[in-house]
């Protein structure tokens, strides 16, 4: 039995979090939560979800992605990666103004190779138009020399991830957990009342997908100005 701990009971725990806190302050855009299943089988829940016949959202009615999957627990992050975000300004806005607040560092990718931005349920946000970011540990973390973090990972990597192992012990710090969850609910409550429509850079390879969805939003919505109906 693959209990998943890290991958991905702790992210879809602080998403619980998240929800209660935004549920307080209700920042202007509305927010939903969703839990998809089978990603490791191809990202099949949120690919199922985000089909135009059971997307009960218009997808030029998203304003952005914010996906929590794989939170590690290992200690207080220094740093974090914000995979997906340089991809959009406004996105990328939300995220300098979340650093600033918790003074953390903003890192690259350290694996591009892996290709994890298309590995993980908010691709399929992603692939629809919607701007798209997944939130991840840096490799520093307090109290800890450079490159421990890195070692941790690999660590996970060989003896924890998608094996029976990752499962709960006496190691788990949540206080990094609570750090990143915080840190998910600044950037959504950003985004939630950041006026323009979060958009995608210039040239990126879903821009086009997110000038279809609002355009065909817009066209929808001139035809039941004109009693055209939906």
């Amino acid at each position: 039995i693959y209990n998943g701990l890290q991958d991905n009971a702790l992210g879809v725990g602080s998403m619980l979090e998240v929800a209660q806190w935004i549920l307080r302050a209700r920042p202007a855009r509305s927010a939903m939560f969703i839990a998809v299943a089978a990603e490791e089988q191809g990202l099949l829940g949120s690919k199922h979800f985000t089909t135009a016949r059971n997307l009960f959202i218009h997808p030029g009615n998203f304003a952005a992605n914010i996906n929590l999957d794989g939170l590690h627990g290992f200690g207080e992050p220094r740093d974090y990666v914000f995979m997906g975000g340089e991809r959009s300004p406004q996105v990328q806005k939300a995220i300098d103004q979340t650093a600033a607040v918790f003074q953390i560092g903003v890192s690259p990718d350290p694996h591009p190779e892996k290709g994890y931005f298309y590995r993980s349920d908010h691709f399929n946000f992603a692939r629809i138009g919607v701007p798209s970011v997944s939130i991840k540990d840096g490799s520093e973390y307090v109290d800890q020399p450079p490159g421990w973090g890195e070692e941790r990972y690999q660590e996970y990597l060989t003896g924890k991830y998608h094996r029976p192992a990752d499962q709960w012990d006496e190691t788990i710090d949540f206080k990094g957990i609570e750090k990143t969850a915080r840190i998910a609910f600044l950037l959504g409550y950003l985004l939630g009342n950041e006026p323009e429509l979060p958009a995608w850079v210039p040239g990126d390879e879903y821009e086009e997908a997110r000038k279809e969805a609002l355009t065909d939003l817009a066209e929808r919505a001139a035809q039941q100005s004109a009693g055209g109906g939906p």
